[in-house]
């Protein structure tokens, strides 16, 4: 009777440990986890403000930055802001740790821990990386549409600072005159109230792709190349490229007729006027306002992202913004611009697609998280991303196994005791 006691005491210890491993398993899920992004800054810096955490009340916790690759980060920051659900967290361009992730690549991760938890306890987001192309350069004696009265004007931004400059390549630039009636509106509208300037470039980034093409080597603009633009609105737009490190593109606003430009027709523009859909450069600007004449269209450049889901296996989702041609192997959705792949190992490769225009795309996708015997936690959709987290997992894992070991070991010393009392040998 007395060694049934102990073997109905040791399964409800057994049935209580495990549930409590696994709901500290289940607490590290992130679910409904959202940010938006702020750019401060023509450094590279950007400030991610994270909604729907759950943190507890007191204690320090800190932030890490990685690519998806698979690697824990190399440095830890203090959050400074935070409450129980929110936290502010800078990637900071003036960080060589950072920049080293922001520099590289679109796709990168935020971990969140308390300062004193293990690594695989952490809250992993998955946050965009790119940079807004109004914020990614500036243009020295180049400011609110005014070039200053310098022989020339210098090209700063991501590569250009501290740590950045060592990875620069290839700075260039071209001019891109404004044809569209709805952004110059929204232009005189800002000179003349000192409006937002972001209501205008909003508009040149719903209206304008970015220019693949058509830029000219140097990080100087010298004064030969503005005094003809007397005309119109431009923009200056940059490239910022290092060898293996991501391509940066930026822009800036530069109006021609400043002091004197005030309606349509001082920019030799009418009210039904619209932008290219190509976008076409200005690159022999004349002193007297002349019709713009159509050059050689630009093909948007293609881009793709890679991320993952979890359910059991894992299903890797490659997103275009071009439609693409089908790949071996791989499920292409009916629009054309998305990929999927289900892996149930471990696997590395890269995956070449293809767009309409002939662009080609190299991809790394990179699959290290499957345990064989383990069922894998959900992913989580992220503000149009997914983000994975099976570190805990394997945590909690690790802790339901030692739970089983350790109830086993205690009911055969009980076991055993029983034994004893009942003078069984």
């Amino acid at each position: 009777m007395l060694k049934k006691k102990y073997l109905i005491v040791s399964i409800i210890m057994m049935v209580a440990l495990f549930v409590l491993g696994t709901r500290s398993f289940a607490a590290e899920e992130n679910s409904g986890i959202t940010y938006t992004r702020e750019f401060p800054s023509n450094d590279g810096t950007i400030v991610v403000n994270f909604n729907g955490l759950e943190l507890e009340e007191t204690g320090v916790y800190q932030y890490g930055l990685t690519t998806q690759g698979g690697e824990e980060p190399e440095e830890w920051y203090d959050i400074a802001e935070r409450t129980e659900t929110t936290a502010t967290v800078t990637l900071s361009g003036s960080s060589e740790k950072m920049n080293e992730v922001l520099a590289k690549t679109n796709n990168g991760i935020v971990w969140i821990k308390k300062s004193d938890a293990d690594n695989s306890t952490a809250i992993k987001v998955n946050v965009d990386l790119t940079l807004a192309v109004e914020n990614a350069v500036s243009i020295t004696n180049v400011s609110n549409g005014i070039r200053a009265k310098d022989d020339y004007s210098s090209i700063n931004g991501l590569y250009k600072y501290g740590y950045y400059s060592k990875r620069l390549e290839t700075t260039a630039y071209q001019f891109m005159k404004i044809t569209d009636a709805e952004i110059m509106n929204k232009w005189l509208e800002h000179k003349e109230n000192n409006s937002d300037i972001k209501i205008v470039t909003d508009l040149i980034n719903e209206k304008i792709p970015v220019p693949s093409n058509g830029y000219t080597s140097g990080d100087t603009i010298y004064s030969d190349q503005f005094n003809p633009r007397k005309d119109g609105l431009y923009l200056i737009w940059i490239s910022l490229t290092g060898d293996g490190y991501k391509t940066v593109y930026g822009y800036v606003i530069y109006d021609g007729l400043y002091e004197t430009g005030k309606t349509l027709t001082d920019y030799n523009l009418k009210e039904e006027t619209t932008q290219p859909t190509t976008p076409s450069t200005d690159t022999t600007p004349t002193t007297n306002p002349t019709p713009e004449t159509t050059t050689p269209a630009t093909v948007e450049p293609l881009t793709a992202t890679v991320s993952y889901s979890t359910t059991g296996s894992i299903i890797a989702t490659i997103k275009t913004n071009k439609k693409v041609e089908a790949v071996s192997g791989w499920t292409l959705s009916a629009d054309g611009k998305t990929l999927t792949k289900e892996y149930t190992e471990n696997k590395t490769e890269t995956v070449k697609v293809k767009d309409t225009d002939g662009q080609t795309k190299e991809v790394e996708v990179k699959v290290t998280n499957i345990v064989k015997n383990a069922t894998a936690q959900n992913g989580k959709k992220l503000n149009g991303t997914e983000s994975k987290n099976l570190g805990p997992q394997a945590g909690a894992s690790l802790t339901i196994v030692a739970v089983v070991i350790g109830v086993m070991a205690f009911s055969v010393v009980m076991a055993k005791k029983a034994k004893k009392y009942r003078g069984i040998k």
